[in-house]
């Protein structure tokens, strides 16, 4: 008899399931006995229960299914009496799925599948890791700062936080427990800090940024047209400077020489019971918050954005460093991450699918181009891979490997390299 499941309503997940999936390899994992069903449900990973990946959402339709023709009684004569998601309880005749929606595990597991904060952190794993690639980044992390650096990183923080706490002083009833600038508000200290570097007139020789009044036009724009987007923005700040700010402190005290009076940005005085246990109260009002799967969405693409922004942010500090092949991104890059995720999301677009990515090995824009810093000098790799952007062509094998992986695997130097390497394995281990 074959599987109800596997009805053409849920094809394309059933056949990913079936085809992809390495649990399906020996047959179907759920035709088990409870005790090893339950063990099977235990293991699902983090991947699959979050709807911000295409795996966990082929995985909710493929469950979604079980449940539905589960709970439909007009199908149970196709049910084998084994099958664990119609006779869990054979004496009451009641279903693994009905005792599931009753002990609520269905629904922690499949309504709502991560609470929102892990699915921010979770959705934003990518940009967070970019985020932290950026050379003034990985400097500042080593000790290695320069004070006009560092000055002009508080700056274009101070507009920043200028716009964001304005705009969430405008729309806190939106925040709910989450409004909290008696422990969280950032803005006063950055400017106390400036009075250190600069005087009571820092303002004056310290304007704002292109990069930097994009990331304050965005915050500016959400806070009229989507608000709830700000907490996205409030998320990946105030968070990401609990978390680092000791560190932060600590290196830029000992490689600049400051006195406290000029770190009071990475102190939250007011936040008494800890870093940690606020943050972790901090997510906990953020999952309280219960949000829709769309908005959901729209909140995790915005975190992206916000690292992005941050990111042209650090990515102007090193051109202005000098460091060879320097640029800042163009907006564009950071807005597109929004539209990409609900793409993604909604399934009009595949999780992973290629992005243009830079040649990380010298191509740097066309003269003029936001950001754009030209090389010290240009080998010939370099000369390779602006040649082949510039007329609509592509890095060069086999540095492409570095940022195009799956033009990598499609070139026929990698399947020659691959077949030698296979000729060689057989000749040393197979050959007689």
């Amino acid at each position: 008899m074959s599987c109800p499941y596997a009805s053409s309503a849920n094809k394309t997940a059933v056949d990913i399931n079936t085809s992809d999936c390495p649990m399906f390899k020996n047959g179907c994992p759920f035709a088990k006995d409870l005790e090893n069903l339950s063990k099977l449900i235990q293991s699902v990973p983090d991947s699959h229960l979050s709807s911000s990946t295409s795996t966990g959402a082929q995985f909710k339709s493929a469950v979604d299914r079980i449940h539905s023709t589960s709970t439909d009684q007009s199908s149970s004569d196709q049910f084998n009496l084994q099958c664990p998601f119609t006779a869990y309880l054979k004496k009451s005749n009641k279903s693994l799925v009905a005792e599931l929606d009753s002990l609520s595990l269905w629904t922690k597991l499949f309504e709502n599948l991560l609470p929102l904060s892990k699915q921010l952190k979770e959705g934003t794993k990518v940009s967070h890791k970019e985020a932290e690639s950026v050379s003034f980044v990985k400097n500042f992390i080593r000790g290695k700062i320069v004070k006009k650096h560092y000055v002009q990183m508080q700056v274009s923080l101070y507009y920043v936080y200028e716009a964001l706490e304005a705009a969430i002083d405008d729309n806190k009833e939106i925040f709910g427990k989450l409004y909290q600038p008696e422990k969280l508000r950032r803005l006063d200290c950055l400017n106390d800090d400036m009075v250190y570097f600069g005087g009571k007139n820092w303002k004056s020789n310290h304007p704002i940024t292109p990069p930097t009044a994009d990331y304050v036009a965005r915050i500016k724009e959400i806070s009229l047209s989507d608000p709830i987007r700000l907490v996205s923005h409030a998320y990946t700040r105030y968070l990401g400077d609990l978390s680092g700010g000791q560190i932060l402190k600590k290196q830029a005290k000992k490689a600049l020489s400051l006195p406290d009076n000029a770190l009071t940005f990475y102190e939250f005085e007011n936040i008494k019971e800890g870093a940690k246990v606020f943050k972790d109260e901090y997510r906990g009002f953020l999952d309280e918050m219960k949000m829709s799967e769309e908005t959901t969405g729209r909140l995790i693409g915005e975190a992206n954005v916000a690292f992005v922004l941050n990111m042209r942010i650090f990515e102007e500090l090193d051109v202005l460093a000098g460091f060879e092949g320097a640029r800042v991104r163009p907006l564009e890059d950071a807005i597109k991450f929004f539209d990409d995720f609900l793409a993604i999301r909604n399934g009009e677009k595949q999780a992973g699918e290629p992005v243009k990515a830079a040649c990380p090995f010298g191509f740097v824009g066309k003269e003029g181009e936001e950001g754009a810093a030209r090389p010290k000098r240009q080998t010939s790799v370099e000369k390779q891979c602006k040649d082949g952007e510039a007329g609509g062509g592509r890095c060069p094998w086999p540095f492409v490997f570095f940022h195009d992986k799956k033009t990598f695997m499609s070139d026929w130097q990698t399947w020659c390299l691959l077949g030698l390497g296979m000729c060689l394995i057989y000749k040393k281990w197979f050959a007689i």
